[in-house]
């Protein structure tokens, strides 16, 4: 079945393609880097 919108589609298939990478990768590094720094501001034991 041929969508009716098929500018819609290329579009969430870019926002997929935007978010996946941004969510697996770019958020855990930059919690993992702004724990650190704080686990080192602290002084947490």
């Amino acid at each position: 079945m041929k969508s009716r919108y098929p500018f819609y589609d290329r579009f969430s298939l870019s926002l997929y393609s935007l978010f996946v990478p941004l969510v697996g990768l770019v958020f855990p590094a930059i919690a993992m880097a702004s724990l650190s720094l704080y686990v080192q501001r602290k002084k947490i034991v």
